[in-house]
């Protein structure tokens, strides 16, 4: 025994070596004395035993493990103690490291993991499940499914930096998938990850139910871990790494702490709405095409691959926003009833000029501006049961996939230096201006207007667009090969709908203020990097004017979305009234939409939907025998297994016995 009693899992941090944990310890003795049931490894319990230090230990034994699907000869014990490492460096001195201590040792059944064991004795539970709608104090929502009676649920967790830290560690670091099972909570309040290694997947499964702080800006304690784990990979945490992990696992690992992530996993989308079942399916879809100047038709072979250009969330929503997304809303929606799968991509610029400008004029730091913002445009969508993307992708993760697409266009000859900054040239796409049919003299009037520098000194034509802006002071950066710095507009929506669509999309779409220069850029970028074409049809929505003037943040006359839902204008009546025909091509009006009337119980009554646009039909909660019928990110599964269970399922079909919601 320790001369003071059992060993701490805090002393023990200290009583073992980390660098010997990369080789079987023979050093110390495990005595079993139970086996848990069930678990998917082999999984004991017992009595580890070095000199006078005794501590109650998990054991898995390497011959107990089941082989891992997507790194087939890897070794799970080897797993959890690279986790345990990670952790390590993650939390310094400035926190606990939220994985037990972790190491490789001998046991009865031959050498395996060992991890100090965890006796719950929180009087709080971290992750649990609650009516729907009743979200405790201090917890936050994650999703929503039903019990095993078909009862409505949420599962929800605790809103404390202790679970918050384990969230950075599996989604920006681990890519683990971590179930509320794998998270107890420590007397102190401290919460341990337990029961899960590193995962270090090649592409991101983010299953992980701490999913209430998705797509958050990172803390400075958070950004100072990641920066110390990226730190220590370069030195003696990745050769000790190099003994546990296979070579592919040590470069995903290095991708993910690199390029300082300032924000917790992917963007996040908005709820979807309930979608109506129409018996009828509706004829086959056309729209205009900018680049065509005329009506084609839109008939996808297989899934439909839309992208609709986002917001720069330095301001709120207004009606011209909306009468965008609105628009491309119903394309979604005819595509649907046509018979076709969608997949729907949508940015978000979370760092360019206009959001950079604005939070240093109102003094707040630019990552806050932009997730306020984005949630703002979340909630507005949501109100305007806008289907929300598949992907929702933000600038600053695109950042490696922006690095991949610079140096493709690079090697095609298309990339030149500007002082430190990068430019496209614009004739090494020969089909430069056809997708937006402007002749030259036009194209250099708008230039400057949206976003082009045409009189900067050292560039080759003046309507080359920038790729890469190189550092300035006091200005974020990220690290690329071409040096510090952060992309350029318009190659950011060509590397996300590229990444996510793979290939030619069916339609680009955006306000027509993006025909010139954005998406004429965005096609040449595509166009030279892959020799493919961009996009089959490129369809753009009309200006939303007010008193005779388009409505812009420049102009000062805008309309916001938020402002008339919180008004008594019910978001049905914005929505409808926007795709009217006095909204296109180009709306002028002195007048915000119509409020409802009210009914004598409260409800709405909105103004008359056309025919061809049904009325969303009451969501009704599914039956026992509702099935997810196509694989989907995000399908919310709950399940009966003697007592009630909940997981996420994605990508994958759900299994027997689930309900789902959408």
């Amino acid at each position: 025994m320790h001369e003071d009693g059992p060993v701490s899992p805090v002393e023990l941090q200290d009583l073992l070596d980390p660098g010997d944990v990369g080789a079987v310890a023979a050093e110390g003795d495990l005595e079993l004395d139970g086996r848990v049931m069930p678990a998917s490894n082999a999984t004991f319990v017992g009595t580890w035993r070095r000199g006078d230090t005794e501590l109650r230990v998990v054991y898995k034994p390497v011959a107990g493990e089941r082989p891992l699907w997507d790194f087939p000869g890897a070794v799970l014990a080897h797993r959890e103690v690279a986790a345990y490492l990670v952790g390590r460096a993650f939390a310094g001195s400035d926190f606990r490291n939220p994985v037990p201590p972790t190491w490789v040792g001998d046991g009865p059944h031959g050498p395996g993991m060992l991890q100090a064991w965890q006796e719950p004795a929180g009087d709080q539970e971290a992750v649990t499940l609650v009516p729907e709608g009743s979200v405790p104090p201090g917890y936050l929502h994650v999703f929503d499914g039903y019990d095993g009676a078909d009862r409505p649920i949420s599962l929800v967790h605790e809103d404390t930096a202790a679970l918050r830290r384990i969230a950075v560690l599996d989604v920006v670091l681990n890519n683990a998938d971590r179930k509320g099972g794998h998270v107890l909570e420590a007397a102190d309040g401290h919460r341990w990850a337990i029961d899960h290694g590193i995962a270090f997947h090649a592409e991101h499964k983010l299953r992980t139910v701490l999913w209430g702080w998705l797509g958050l800006p990172l803390s400075e304690e958070e950004r100072a871990g990641v920066v110390r784990v990226r730190a220590g990979l370069d030195a003696d945490l990745g050769s000790r790494l190099e003994g546990l992990l296979a070579e592919r696992e040590l470069a995903a690992l290095l991708s993910d702490a690199s390029g300082g992530p300032s924000r917790l996993g992917p963007m996040r989308a908005w709820s979807a709405p309930d979608l109506p079942d129409l018996r009828v399916p509706a004829p086959p879809v056309s729209l205009h095409d900018t680049a065509s100047g005329g009506r084609v038709s839109v008939e996808p072979e297989g899934a439909a691959r839309l992208y609709v250009c986002g917001i720069t969330p330095y301001d709120a929503t207004h009606m011209g926003h909306a009468a965008t997304y609105v628009g491309f809303d119903l394309l979604h929606r005819a595509w649907r009833n046509a018979g076709h799968d969608v997949t729907f991509v949508q940015n978000v610029t979370d760092v360019d000029d206009p959001l950079l400008e604005r939070a240093t004029k109102v003094n707040v730091d630019w990552v806050e501006l932009a997730e306020r913002e984005t949630e703002l445009f979340r909630q507005d969508m949501t109100a305007l049961r806008v289907i929300p993307p598949a992907h929702y992708v933000g600038a600053v993760e695109s950042i490696p996939l922006v690095i991949d697409l610079i140096e493709r266009m690079d090697a095609a000859g298309a990339v030149y230096r500007v002082e430190d900054d990068l430019y496209f040239s614009v004739t090494a796409d020969p089909a430069f201006g056809e997708q937006s049919g402007l002749d030259r003299a036009a194209m250099m009037e708008i230039f400057p207007e949206r976003g082009g520098d045409p009189d900067r000194p050292g560039k080759k034509d003046p309507l080359d667009c920038l790729v890469w802006r190189a550092e300035r002071e006091g200005e974020p950066s990220w690290d690329s090969p071409f040096g510090p710095g952060r992309p350029g507009w318009h190659v950011e929506c060509t590397a996300i709908a590229w990444e996510h669509l793979g290939g030619t999309l069916d339609v680009q779409g955006g306000g027509s203020d993006l025909v010139f220069p954005h998406h004429e850029m965005c096609a040449g970028h595509a166009h030279v990097a892959t020799g493919t074409p961009f996009a089959r049809a490129y369809a753009h929505a009309g200006m939303v004017g007010y008193d005779g003037e388009k409505m812009s943040k420049s102009r000062g006359n805008l309309v916001f979305v938020s402002a008339q839902r919180n008004s008594d204008v019910d978001p049905m009546a914005i929505r409808l009234t926007l795709p009217s025909p006095r909204c296109s091509p180009h709306w002028p009006t002195t007048s915000t939409p119509p409020a409802p009337s009210r009914s004598s119980s409260g409800g709405s009554t909105p103004p008359s939907a056309p025919t061809a646009w049904p009325t969303p039909a009451t969501p009704t909660p599914p039956s026992a025998s509702t099935r997810c019928s196509t694989p989907r990110w995000g399908c919310r599964c709950s399940w009966q297994a003697g007592q009630v269970r909940m997981s996420l399922v994605t990508k994958r079909r759900c299994q027997a016995g689930f309900r789902c919601r959408w």
